[in-house]
């Protein structure tokens, strides 16, 4: 829109303006506390088994005495509850009821706020003299002590901010986290007023202009768009002041949103690319075979040998990443790499054939086919596996181990039997120039974060994640442990378990600040046995895996074996919508209006509220789960070929035939002008460079690693 500053000039202006008005740059960086729905949490959270965050038992006794002395309308004796618990007693957890834990802090501030008409004013008298000093108290110590002013602004807004002062210091509060950077904190310290502190003499306008402003900084457009549909309906003639001149407060938002500009981080998974084939059927430019035709006779007699194992070995397409030049394969621990232009294979860590002898080891499910992952950061290649010899062994740890990505030098390896029994799991999650990942003791359930040194692989800090139960091994004995996945929104990392739960982590401050939990988690291992079964179950067989995206700022989730698709907002603790699915679907891709899962179909669900929209079968009867999607169609690598599928209905619109007609699962990605696919067997090129070429507009894979599935 004509004559409306571009975000980045406009958070410019207005940190100016916040500067300049309030004059507080030494206050605003004087400590960091994080903040979690507008307040400050408690630094000492510790985790139980079961990852659960611990409930101080006295906190629970006060909020069950306030709510009681709450009904029967005895407002002294209620408010006396909460003045009995000053901040440093406000620790531990507090459910929320809808399946969140969050600081005590933040529940009871939220109990506070609740109360109703009556309670407000009998909160006013009692507490108003009290609200009034401490307030005084702040802005004399504004220049002179701006930490001691800091300590009374969050006194002020966390016990007393139903009183008169409270909207004038939250607003305060989001000036100075906007200041900081800290554009999610911002935005809910300024929604507070206008959510819960209705008699506010500020304008209810501004304060909706700035959230606004904050979520665009934070890259979270959608609530920027639902507050400016607040605008539109209540204030659609509001004039709202940004750097000393007047503008229409709905005319100023759309500006923002026009924009389009993300001034925060946002891990977004997988990204969706455009396919654009020519009508005739897509022809091989190069093929690298890692499992022989000998070898592939060798895992039919394995699998004929061990029927009564139903591990999915037969039907399991390995990992792989890419950085837009190579693809990177862990095949059963052995790692190699494949030029996409020329089909080269450039390097590999052992001989393809030295597997053949552990494939009756491998159907027999001695080691868990989830913890072979790979990922390519920068120069390096990261693989989570179990060394060839070492597959006899019971149970064995897993390690990880990393090589140059251009010459496959091996680098650095840690775990592993040859420390201590430490065993990794998932992917490497990179964090402040290193990166995070889980590990566990060899067998033993309780897991920790690390915060490894990628040059070196050294471990410069560890957190304890309390314990995740793993599912029991049919075959072997021993557990099978679940595979984390890893979101990012604003400041906070997002640890889903794959066993009932979500954390909210901040790396930086090495805890724990909450938890959703989908379900609650099982006290013993399963105790399921597959002996004997006629075939393996759906998600065994398309080795399907539990994921979580981001998008919007916003969780989007399914469980491995769960039935439960969820749209998730962490930051303010809300279940969105949940929807059922089948236990076997799994996260493909999102886009601005579905969420596509695949099993043996591949099906649409709104992004609005997870109704089903279309659902399409296709014969997919192995891994590697994957689609690529465009515009308006998504393709899916199959046995028959690529099925093109209409976004809007799911109608098949045709089938470009490819020359993959003996694999048992298939994986794509679109690799600079190539389209590559990674079955059971081979790694395989089709160039799209003449007559089909591939879309300019084609992304690399933007996430760290492209597993299983990875869309």
């Amino acid at each position: 829109m004509k004559g409306i500053p571009a975000p980045g000039w406009m958070v410019r202006c207005v940190l100016t303006v916040f500067v300049t008005i309030f004059g507080f740059s030494a206050f605003a960086h004087s400590q960091f506390i994080q903040i979690v729905n507008g307040i400050p949490v408690d630094a000492n959270a510790q985790t139980q088994p079961g990852g659960l965050l611990t409930v101080d038992e006295a906190v629970q006794n006060a909020v069950i005495d306030f709510e009681r002395h709450g009904e029967r309308g005895d407002w002294q004796k209620a408010f006396r509850v909460l003045e009995n618990l000053p901040a440093e007693k406000r620790v531990g957890m507090l459910p929320m009821g809808n399946g969140f834990m969050v600081p005590s802090r933040v529940k009871l501030w939220r109990m506070l706020v609740d109360v109703n008409a009556e309670g407000r004013q009998a909160f006013r008298l009692f507490y108003e003299p009290k609200a009034k000093q401490l307030y005084t108290q702040m802005q004399g110590q504004l220049a002179s002590n701006p930490a001691e002013a800091f300590k009374n602004a969050e006194l002020i807004y966390d016990q007393y901010f139903i009183t008169s002062y409270g909207d004038d210091v939250a607003n305060l509060l989001g000036d100075v986290a906007f200041e900081k950077g800290q554009f999610i904190e911002a935005a809910n310290r300024w929604k507070s007023i206008v959510d819960y502190h209705t008699d506010t003499d500020l304008s209810v306008p501004q304060l909706l202009v700035k959230s606004a402003s904050a979520y665009v900084g934070a890259g979270r457009a959608l609530e920027a768009q639902q507050l400016l549909g607040q605008l539109k309906q209540r204030h659609a003639q509001a004039q709202v002041k940004v750097a000393g001149r007047e503008w229409s407060a709905v005319e100023y938002v759309t500006g923002l949103l026009g924009g389009s500009v993300r001034m925060g981080t946002e891990n977004v998974g997988g990204a969706s690319t455009e396919l654009k084939l020519g009508q005739e059927n897509l022809k091989k430019s190069w093929e690298v075979s890692f499992n022989s035709a000998k070898g592939r006779s060798a895992l039919k007699a394995a699998v004929s040998q061990n029927y009564y194992y139903r591990s999915g070995f037969e039907t399991m397409v390995p990992n792989h990443a890419n950085d837009g030049q190579r693809v990177f394969v862990n095949w059963l621990g052995i790692i190699f790499a494949v030029d996409v232009q020329s089909g080269k294979l450039l390097w590999r860590t052992e001989p393809f054939e030295k597997i053949h002898p552990h494939f009756n080891e491998m159907q027999q499910g001695r080691v868990d086919l989830s913890r072979y992952d790979i990922q390519v950061i920068g120069e390096q290649v990261f693989a989570t596996m179990v060394p060839l010899d070492r597959l006899n062994y019971w149970q064995p740890a897993v390690m990880l181990s990393t090589w140059n990505a251009q010459s496959g030098a091996k680098g650095w390896a840690s775990g592993g039997d040859q420390n201590g029994q430490l065993s990794y799991i998932g992917r490497v999650y990179p964090w402040n120039g290193g990166g995070l990942i889980v590990s566990h003791q060899q067998q033993q359930a309780n897991m920790t974060l690390n915060f490894l040194n990628l040059s070196t692989g050294k471990s410069e800090w560890t957190m304890p994640l309390g314990t995740i139960t793993g599912k029991q091994n049919p075959y072997s004995g021993g557990q099978v442990f679940p595979v984390p996945e890893y979101g990012e929104i604003g400041r906070q990392l997002c640890l889903m378990t794959n066993s009932g739960s979500i954390l909210q982590i901040s790396p930086g401050e090495k805890k724990i600040d909450g938890q959703f939990r989908l379900y609650e988690q099982p006290t013993t291992t399963n105790q399921q046995n597959y002996y004997y079964n006629a075939a393996p179950s759906e998600e065994t067989q398309l080795h399907t895996r539990g994921r979580m995206l981001v998008r919007d700022g916003l969780l989007l989730f399914k469980e491995v074996g769960r039935t439960e698709l969820y749209c998730v907002d962490i930051q303010s603790q809300n279940v969105l919508w949940k929807r059922p699915t089948v236990s076997s679907a799994m996260i493909v891709d999102v886009d601005d209006r579905f969420i596509y899962l695949m099993n043996s179909e591949l099906s649409a669900h709104s992004r609005v509220d997870g109704k089903l929209v279309w659902s399409v079968k296709l014969p997919i009867a192995g891994g590697g789960l994957s689609i690529a999607s465009g515009p308006k169609t998504a393709f899916v690598a199959t046995r028959r070929g690529l099925f093109e599928i209409d976004k809007n209905d799911g109608r098949i619109v045709r089938i470009v035939r490819t020359d993959e007609t003996d694999v048992a699962g298939i994986s794509m990605q679109l690799i600079g002008d190539h389209l590559v696919t990674i079955s059971d067997h081979a790694v395989t090129g089709y160039s799209l460079a003449l007559g089909a070429a591939a879309s300019t507009s084609v992304l690399p894979d933007t996430s760290t690693s492209a597993s299983e599935g990875q869309p």
